[in-house]
This record gives C-alpha cells, sequence and structure tokens, in this order.
C-alpha cells in the first residue's frame, strides 16, 4: 500500500516592493510606539504627525495604523466614529474631544506666560523648554508672541548685555545674541564654574588663615598686657603693705609689756584701770 505523497504548494513569492513596505511600516510603528507616544487623557494614546517626516511615512500610512494604539473604551471608540474620521488632522481633533482635558490648552498657555529663566540655566534651555510646551498646543503660540514671551521672562542682564546697535528683530536673533553672552559667561561654564569656585574656596582659606594668625597675635599682645597690668599692680601694693608693717610695729607695744600688764590688772581697749 502506498502512501499518497503529500505535494506542497510553491509559495507565492511576494513582490519585493511590497515586502520592503510592510518592513517599513513595521518599524514605523515600533519606532512610533516607543519614541513619540504622547498621552491625551488616561486611555488613549495619539502619534506625532511629525514622525512622518522623520521616518518617511505619510499621513495616511499613520492614520491606517491609528486602531494599532487604541485599546479599551478608545479602542470601541475609534470603531464606533472610524466612519467619520478621512485623514489623521480629524482623528486627532476628534480623540482630543473626547478624551482629551477641556482645560489642557489654558493650562499650557499659563505654564508658558509662567516660565521664568531658571538660575544658571542658558538661554537656549530656557527656550527650548518654551518651544516644547508650545508643540502641545493644538494652536501654538505665533513666532511673535513667543518671542515676547521669551523677551519677558528671560534673565534681566542679556538686556544690558547686549551689544549696543544689534538688530533684534525675530526670535533667531535674540537667541544668537543671548547665545554669545551665555558662551563668554564663566557661571555657565563648567570648567569656568569649577575654577570660580577653587577660587572662592582659595580666598576663604586664605581669609581664615589670616584670621587665625591676626587672632593669635591679638591673643598674645593681650596676654602681655595682662601680665604687664599685674606686674605693675604687685609694685604699686608693696609700698603701701610694707608702710601698714611699719606702722603697725610702732604703734603695737612690745610682747612681753602687754603680758605684765594683763598679769598687774585689766586691760580694757588697750586702757590701763586700775
Amino acid at each position: 500500500m502506498r502512501l499518497a505523497q503529500t505535494v506542497t504548494p510553491p509559495a507565492v513569492q511576494e513582490h519585493p516592493e511590497t515586502v520592503l513596505l510592510q518592513h517599513r511600516e513595521a518599524d514605523t510603528v515600533h519606532h512610533l510606539r516607543r519614541e513619540t507616544t504622547t498621552t491625551v487623557g488616561k486611555e488613549v494614546t495619539v502619534e506625532k504627525p511629525e514622525m512622518k517626516r522623520r521616518e518617511g511615512v505619510s499621513q495616511e500610512q499613520i492614520f491606517r495604523h491609528a486602531h494599532m494604539f487604541l485599546d479599551g473604551t478608545a479602542s470601541d471608540w475609534f470603531f464606533t466614529f472610524v466612519d467619520e474620521m478621512d485623514n489623521w488632522e480629524t482623528f486627532e481633533k476628534l480623540v482630543r474631544i473626547r478624551f482629551g482635558n477641556p482645560n489642557q490648552e489654558q493650562g499650557i498657555r499659563s505654564r508658558i506666560q509662567g516660565r521664568k529663566q531658571h538660575r544658571n540655566e542658558k538661554f537656549i534651555e530656557f527656550a527650548s523648554d518654551i518651544e516644547r510646551l508650545n508643540k502641545q498646543l493644538s494652536k501654538p503660540l505665533s513666532t511673535h508672541s513667543k518671542f515676547q514671551t521669551l523677551w519677558q521672562n528671560m534673565h534681566s542682564h542679556y538686556r544690558t548685555k547686549i551689544a549696543p546697535g544689534t538688530q533684534i528683530k525675530s526670535l533667531k536673533d535674540l537667541t544668537e545674541a543671548c547665545q554669545r553672552i551665555d558662551a563668554v559667561d564663566t557661571s555657565l561654564n563648567p570648567s569656568g564654574e569649577i575654577a570660580h569656585q577653587r577660587m572662592v574656596n582659595n580666598v576663604d582659606v586664605e581669609e581664615s588663615e589670616n584670621d587665625s594668625e591676626a587672632s593669635a597675635d591679638v591673643n598674645v599682645v593681650r596676654t602681655r598686657q595682662a601680665r604687664d597690668n599685674r606686674y605693675t599692680a604687685r609694685r604699686r601694693e608693696q609700698p603701701e603693705q610694707e608702710g601698714e608693717r611699719e606702722n603697725g610695729f610702732r604703734q603695737q607695744p612690745p610682747q612681753h609689756q602687754r603680758t605684765e600688764r594683763n598679769q598687774g590688772g585689766c586691760i580694757l581697749d588697750a586702757k590701763i584701770c586700775d
């Protein structure tokens, strides 16, 4: 009895361009999940559309894979209203309305207006943080508005250090001018900061040593003065004590006379009574 020989049909070979596109989309989805997920609400994530420019993927491709990034209530909502979504912009707008915080825009704008440049913070770091907050807005601030915010909230010393005659007409001009100031500011330079700290420490040590030496000199002088004062006081007391001793010897009668008078009669207050 012969066993039926299983015939394996030839594998269907896909077009190389199709395979390349699938791998490219898979890699793009992986990068989107790992690097550029932006949380909107608590249950939904929206991928930033600028990824299409960096990864070379169109908005249509990103929109086509949008359901892969949704779960739970967000997934149910997407498949319910998917017919109303024609492109990425519509999807992003509707998902923010459904899951976003209605007060989020105002909160971000308040943070931008209240963001002051921190101490020892370079201008480029300060400007980058303002730009980061601005990108979170559905309607970002204009370049002029960002310029006004940076000009008002930056350190005041930039205005005084900008070279006279420098034309500051745009955000780019302001950034370049402040970067030049930061480049020569040793307090913002790590090596300069270390050198400055060492100089301060050396000054503190020298001042401490000088204070110690001065304190020691003062103590020596005070010790000498106290010793001289005690010596002078003793010299003054010696003549007085010697005079008192001589007077005492003259006024007091001899010891043997006092003894005889005591035997011969009563003595009251150094006077003889019969």
